[in-house]
Parts: structure tokens; C-alpha cells; sequence
């Protein structure tokens, strides 16, 4: 029987067609996309404090050592704000969040950016609530702020699409200046100002209280303002910070494997101690951006490689000296 096809009306052998179209054209085999990306080879770090606030955002490449370039500007000039990527090869960069001495107020607002093409942010939506120093999570898909300032509440957003965030759940305790890190499927809330060495998890995909995870090395009443990151093995780690006992710095690196439950393990050191810093991964290298040491604000940026224990190297310097900014890592295009 012949096919009225290939722009003729009379009818076409279907031996024709298919040599025309290629045999099993009709039903092309399932591809396998994977997960959506969260890491990439441009790090981007937006806002934080130099001499004041500010609305920088900078980016350098993550696979060689070298310098921060300039990138745009963030809707506002921030610090303690909190950034993570997703969606497309992780090529949307958001950040959130923060506190703003010139409104002398928290900052709610959420903004994007294209992380391959250089620019400024544009208007996502906002926070449930404001607040800075918030923990970041990301799948890929949905992104999570958890331990804003002294606030339980976690909210999540969908990355692809614009708009405001929705109540996820709560933390074990409250408490801000946590880090956050993440697999696919899980996220870690890890330190902060709550009055123990607590790491919390949360199931990403489903809305939801955080749960115990274990505790980080640092004992006593804990450690915050600290920079943390995951990697595509599944490791997170986190470094540096405040103890919450001495007021000290510190200068040690933790690590946990997120799928399983349980307390944290030295990593290595940074090199010096260092609070209010910010950290990010290409999913192989984690880097640890800016912070304070003795006093002074730092504009290194330094290294670990995730899967192998040791001490930091330095990479390069930010554009300028910098605190409390938020960084995240995706696609350079």
C-alpha cells in the first residue's frame, strides 16, 4: 500500500519513505539526559562588603588559578547575601537575600543572571521573608535558602521560572550564618549561630522540616559565618568561620558525605583563619572566596580539591577586598 508522502500526492512505496527519512526515523531510541547541573566552570561571586556595601558581581574561570573579573551588578548593594545555579547546564546564577545599610534593613529581593553572558541581574521575585546569611541548596531544578539571620524558615524556588518563593519547611533549630551544600537530591545545612555545631538535611524534592544530620568537628556552642560547597561525588565541605565560644577565627576545613548520615571529619586547613567568607565548586574543586582574617578583609581566593584531603592553595584575588558576599559556580557557554 502505498504513502501519500515526501510532497507528492500520488501514493510512495514505504521502502521510499524510509529511505528518505532513515529506517527507525518513526522511533528514535530514549535518550538519557541526566540531571540538570548545578556546577560549571565559571564561578561567580555577587555583593558583600568591601569599604561598604556592595552591588559587584565578579567571576573568574574555575579550572585554571588567576584573577576575579568584572561581571555587572547585583539589583542592590548588599552583604551577607547568598547566591546557587541551576537549570540548562547551570547556566542561571540567582542570589538573595542580605542585609543593606543604606535602607538600614534586610534585603528580600532575588536576582538572576545569565552566568555565560556577562550583565546585570534582573528581577526574580523575593524571599518569603528578608534576612542575610542564608544556607543555599540547589538540584539543579529547585533552589533552597534555609537559616536566614536568626529565622527557621526554609523557602525554595523553581529556577527555570521567575517568582516569589514558597515555605519548604523549617530548620531543627533556629539560627543564621550557615553554610549550605547539596547533592541532587539532598541539601545540608551545616554550622551557623545556633548554639551547637548542628548539620541539618533536607530531601530537596519534597517540602518539609529539616532533620538531624550530625555535627561538625568544632565543638562547644559552634561555629558560624563559614563558606561551604558540594561536589559531584557527593561530598560537602565547609571551612573557616567563627567559633562561637572564643570569638576566634578559624582556619579548618570539615567534610561529610551527604548521602549518609553522621558527624563531619577533619578535611585540612585554610591558609590562614578566616570568618565571613563565601565558597563555591566546580563539582571537583571547591573554592573559598573573600572573608575576614585578624581583622582584615581578605581578597583571596583558595582552592581544595574535593575527593583528596589537604590544605587550601591559593588560586588569586577578587577584584577587590571583600566579606559576606554570595558565590556560585555554572556553565562559562
Amino acid at each position: 500500500m502505498g504513502l501519500k508522502s515526501l510532497g507528492k500526492n500520488s501514493g510512495v512505496g514505504y521502502k521510499a519513505v524510509l529511505y528518505k527519512t532513515g529506517y527507525g526515523a518513526a522511533l528514535p531510541p530514549p535518550v538519557n539526559y541526566g540531571p540538570v547541573a548545578r556546577y560549571g566552570s565559571r564561578a561567580v561571586m555577587t555583593g558583600g562588603y568591601t569599604t561598604s556595601d556592595t552591588n559587584v558581581i565578579q567571576y573568574w574561570n574555575t579550572t585554571s588559578t588567576g584573577n576575579a573579573t568584572d561581571f555587572g551588578d547585583h539589583l542592590v548593594t548588599t552583604r551577607g547575601c547568598s547566591s546557587l545555579s541551576g537549570d540548562g547546564g547551570a547556566s542561571r546564577g540567582l542570589t538573595a537575600g542580605g542585609w543593606s545599610d543604606a535602607a538600614g534593613s534586610y534585603n528580600n529581593e532575588i536576582g538572576y543572571i545569565t552566568i555565560p553572558t556577562t550583565g546585570n541581574a534582573t528581577d526574580f521575585g523575593d524571599l518569603t521573608t528578608g534576612g542575610q546569611w542564608a544556607a543555599t541548596m540547589s538540584s539543579g531544578t529547585r533552589g533552597v535558602w534555609a537559616s536566614r539571620s536568626e529565622s527557621t524558615d526554609i523557602c525554595y524556588i523553581t529556577i527555570a521560572t521567575t517568582g516569589n518563593a514558597t515555605d519548604f519547611g523549617d530548620m531543627v533549630v533556629a539560627g543564621g550564618a550557615a553554610c549550605g551544600a547539596s547533592s541532587e537530591t539532598r541539601g545540608l545545612i551545616m554550622g551557623g549561630n545556633r548554639g551547637g555545631n548542628y548539620i541539618d538535611y533536607i530531601t530537596i524534592a519534597t517540602p518539609g522540616n529539616a532533620t538531624d544530620f550530625g555535627d561538625l568537628v568544632t565543638g562547644g556552642s559552634g561555629v558560624r559565618n563559614l563558606g561551604g560547597f558540594s561536589s559531584s561525588a557527593g561530598r560537602a565541605c565547609c571551612g573557616g568561620g567563627k567559633n562561637n565560644d572564643s570569638g576566634a577565627g578559624q582556619n579548618n576545613i570539615d567534610y561529610v558525605t551527604i548521602a549518609n548520615t553522621g558527624n563531619a571529619t577533619d578535611f585540612g586547613d585554610l591558609l590562614a583563619e578566616n570568618q565571613d567568607l563565601n565558597g563555591c565548586s566546580n563539582g571537583t574543586r571547591g573554592m573559598f572566596v573573600g572573608g575576614s582574617s585578624g581583622g582584615s578583609r581578605m581578597d583571596v581566593i583558595q582552592y581544595i580539591t574535593i575527593s583528596t584531603t589537604g590544605n587550601a592553595t591559593d588560586f588569586g584575588d577578587l577584584l577587590d577586598p571583600v566579606t559576606s558576599g554570595g558565590a556560585c559556580t555554572g556553565t562559562a557557554g
